[in-house]
């Protein structure tokens, strides 16, 4: 779910509810070809977004899911405060997710 519609729908809704949420973005990246621009990924410290990957809640995505291992558990932690980490996506990786190949990025 890659629509910035919903995403700000899904934020304003967590607003309202006075619930925490973290939002990911790419700081850096290196690789990857010609990505799209303007991907976000959040999650909330309590309570489901409606999407799980690896059990943790989020809504978002970026580099076409490829980040996700290390995306959606830091939405989750960003909830509570500010945090980055490096992802690394590997070549077979890169491919599945229809990436033009290997990359990694600062979130």
């Amino acid at each position: 779910m890659g629509d910035l519609r919903q995403l700000g729908t899904a934020l304003r809704e967590l607003g309202t509810a006075g619930t925490g949420v973290g939002v990911v973005r790419v700081l850096d990246r290196h690789g990857f070809g010609t990505v799209e621009s303007g991907q976000l990924v959040i999650g909330a410290p309590d309570g489901p977004l409606g999407e799980l990957h690896r059990g943790e809640p989020y809504r978002g995505e970026l580099y076409r899911g490829a980040l996700g291992d290390a995306a959606l558990p830091l939405a989750r932690l960003a909830a509570t405060g500010p945090a980055t980490v490096d992802a690394h996506v590997s070549e077979p990786a890169a491919a599945a997710a229809g990436l033009a190949c290997a990359g990694g990025a600062t979130l």
